[in-house]
């Protein structure tokens, strides 16, 4: 009996210590754009992201990632292509051009935060 109880002791801390070193791709970091939740505290991105709730765009998704040291919003779509198609926005929600090298970026990045993607979504991102 002794043997089991220490047994779960030893498993109960082991996964405790894993998972404070591990950052799930859900969690944004601490510093965006000044804001804590930029889907709700971006006034700018609030307002897009409730239009495109209103028109059931199944198949758009907005995640952010870090380009060059700056915050930078996608707005991705899947529809008609292998490929999602993107546009970028800063902080301010001032356009992105999407150069080759921004593309290139963007279809390679691991460091994305799924930030909003509606509730009938269509894609697999």
């Amino acid at each position: 009996m002794k043997s089991k109880f220490i047994y779960l002791l030893v498993a109960i801390l082991a996964l405790n210590s894993c998972s404070k070193d591990s950052k799930p791709a859900d969690v944004l970091p601490t510093n965006t754009c000044g804001v804590t939740n930029p889907a709700e505290d971006i006034p700018w991105l609030k307002e897009r992201l409730a239009y495109y709730d209103s028109t059931r765009a199944e198949t758009f998704f907005m995640w952010q990632t870090d380009y060059q040291g700056e915050t930078i919003f996608v707005l991705g779509t899947c529809e008609g292509s292998y490929n999602p198609n993107y546009s970028a926005f800063d902080c301010e929600g001032n356009h992105v051009s999407i150069t080759d090298e921004l593309n290139d970026y963007l279809n390679s990045v691991t460091s994305k935060y799924l930030i909003w993607k509606p509730k009938n979504f269509k894609c697999n991102v």
